[in-house]
């Protein structure tokens, strides 16, 4: 991996970047097809209480997403952590942080959506907690939301 960085003129961790995020447009793609290809079939047991959830969810993610756009703007001031920092970087440009949104948040609906009632509830809460906590702790350090 090394060699691979040194001939791109690159590091590691911006190929581990790079595949990452190429693996992120991979899968909203196939997520995309998959809810296409299955628009007819309704969502397994899908409920008002599993609507109430992905809406908390997508509320959640898309204020993370314009937090994170202040991010991008804040010429240094702010840096972006945990996966998405991972993903698009510390310092990321605008459109990665769209690009990644979006993607995360296709991703996550499609999850929701293919699995089976049983699970389906446990897993949209573990996002809408992990959200919850990223998009408090962002606007106790003076993030707001950029769009």
């Amino acid at each position: 991996m090394d060699r691979i960085a040194k001939e791109r003129g690159t590091t590691i961790a911006q190929l581990i970047r790079d595949a990452i995020y190429a693996l992120l447009k991979a899968a909203g793609a196939l997520c995309l097809l998959l809810m296409v290809g299955c628009a007819s079939v309704p969502f397994g047991g899908w409920t008002k209480a599993d609507t109430a959830r992905q809406v908390a969810y997508t509320a959640l993610h898309v204020a993370d997403w314009a937090q994170t756009v202040e991010i991008s703007r804040s010429n240094g001031e702010y840096y972006e952590a945990g996966l998405a920092g991972i993903v698009i970087g510390e310092y990321p440009e605008e459109s990665d942080v769209h690009l990644y949104f979006a993607s995360t948040l296709i991703l996550q609906t499609a999850i929701s959506a293919m699995l089976a009632p049983k699970y389906r509830a446990a897993w949209q809460y573990v996002w809408i907690g992990a959200e919850g906590v990223t998009v408090a702790h962002n606007y106790s350090i003076g993030l707001r939301f950029g769009f």
